[in-house]
């Protein structure tokens, strides 16, 4: 049973997960709201970096042109002692909006005069507002002359500025935000086609790239791509009408190149004789469209009970259907295989016979031999002309052991019935040896309970997905 299953048991290929992305158009529009993004803010800063420095440059030689003028204008009043004519110096200056508190200091006396709050210059430090000349009388220092800026109109100015840049760069942002979605469809359009195209190809459906016909290295690509489709087209369709004729397995084989040439290689198999008894005495009776037809009913469920149980078809010889085990890819199991496809041919010509008979059409019994062993597989002809097929003494012996069968019988040999689970499975009997026509060798058939095989082998599940894919 065991070995019944592995027969059987198909092997389902997950489907694949499309990995989830966002479209290309949106990364694209994205990247490029991005670089805009990246360029404000640069731009902007070095604006606002650049207006800051203007503005404490502007800011440092008003201060200091101020505290020298005060300088000047206060050595002679210092000198003097003259009190009153400093204060009416400092509220002629004071008049200036930036100037924010000044001071005139006698290096004895300290302050001598002051505009201003008195603990400004405390509160300030030593900021950039603050300013220190020295007052000289012939030469020598007697004092200083300090000024205080208001900077807060400055730095509300500047704050102003800074909004005003911000608010600039956001709208750009957003006008190139809005002008790069567009941008990056028509950049993203021609590619996103051509994924679609290769979906649709994977699909088999019609291939149109409407949008890629251009004059630049996406229509040139475009147009390579749909030369390759058309060519897998063709491809795909030379596969179908040669998977017509061949089974799938040597189609694929002979459209690879791997078959190309005359000659082949042997190979370890098993080969099944499947032909009509009394065909001739039918053929008399039928007309040759009557005579397609039925080869026609039968042969199409045999060929797809061949294909599963891992056989292939290697040819129709007027009444006879020819399945080889093993070929073209290597096949342990070949013998096994072989005994319950023809168990399962059988139990088919049963259930069709049931159903002809119901619908009033003729019938027929068939008769299989089944041999196993060494043989070439390989192709017969030459370069402009060749078929491939199994030939040697283990396909006559399969031949000349289905012409000793008796309707309905299924006969293997001693090669076949000694492989691994056919005897186990199916209980060949032996006969007394033969001659066969063509052979010297004595040939010992062997009878095959098909019966014990339908029950072993699970032939009524494999009778529904045939009669199912029919």
């Amino acid at each position: 049973m065991q070995l019944a299953e592995a027969l059987f048991r198909g092997t389902a290929t997950a489907p694949s997960r499309a990995r989830r992305h966002l479209p290309l158009a949106i990364r694209w529009s994205l990247s490029i709201a991005a670089l805009i993004a990246l360029v404000m803010v640069l731009f902007g800063w070095a604006l606002i970096d650049g207006q800051r420095d203007s503005y404490q440059r502007q800011t440092r030689q008003l201060g200091q042109v101020i505290a020298d003028q005060l300088a000047d204008a206060a050595t002679e009043p210092l000198m003097a002692e003259d009190r009153f004519a400093l204060s009416l110096l400092l509220s002629r200056l004071r008049e200036h909006p930036l100037i924010h508190a000044m001071q005139v200091v006698d290096f004895e006396n300290g302050v001598v005069a002051q505009s201003g709050e008195p603990d400004a210059f405390i509160r300030a430090g030593d900021n950039e507002g603050r300013f220190v000349a020295t007052i000289r009388y012939q030469g020598t220092p007697v004092g200083q002359a300090r000024i205080l800026i208001d900077t807060r109109a400055q730095q509300t100015r500047m704050q102003r500025q800074r909004q005003l840049l911000e608010w600039t760069a956001l709208g750009l942002i957003l006008l190139g935000a809005s002008l790069a979605i567009p941008l990056a469809r028509g950049f993203s359009r021609p590619i996103t086609e051509l994924a679609e195209a290769g979906e649709a190809l994977r699909r088999g459906e019609p291939v149109v790239l409407g949008g890629c016909r251009r004059n630049d290295e996406i229509g040139a690509v475009a147009t390579r791509f749909l030369e390759l489709a058309e060519g897998m087209a063709r491809k795909e369709q030379a596969e179908n009408a040669l998977s017509r004729y061949v089974s799938p397995d040597l189609a694929e084989e002979i459209l690879s190149g791997r078959l190309d040439r005359p000659g082949g290689k042997t190979i370890e198999g098993s080969v099944l004789f499947c032909d009509i008894v009394g065909f001739t005495s039918l053929s008399e009776h039928l007309a040759p469209e009557e005579v397609s037809a039925l080869l026609n009913d039968y042969f199409r469920y045999f060929t797809l009970a061949s294909a599963s149980c891992n056989g292939m078809v290697d040819q129709f010889i007027g009444d006879c259907i020819v399945i080889v085990f093993g070929v073209p890819r290597p096949d342990p199991d070949h013998a096994l295989h072989a005994v319950v496809c023809a168990a399962l041919i059988q139990t088919l010509t049963d259930e069709l016979n049931q159903r002809r008979a119901r619908e009033g059409l003729p019938t027929v019994r068939f008769r299989i031999g089944v041999n196993s062993g060494s043989m070439l597989a390989g192709n017969l002809g030459f370069e402009q002309r060749m078929q491939f097929t199994v030939i040697g003494d283990t396909v006559n012996v399969a031949s000349r052991l289905c012409d000793l069968a008796h309707p309905g019988d299924i006969l293997v040999t001693g090669e076949t019935a000694s492989h691994p689970g056919v005897c186990d499975m199916a209980h060949p009997v032996a006969a007394a040896p033969v001659s066969v026509k063509g052979r010297c060798a004595l040939v010992r058939p062997y009878a095959i309970d098909a019966e014990r095989i339908r029950a072993e082998a699970r032939i009524p599940d494999r009778l529904r997905e045939i009669f199912g894919s029919a």
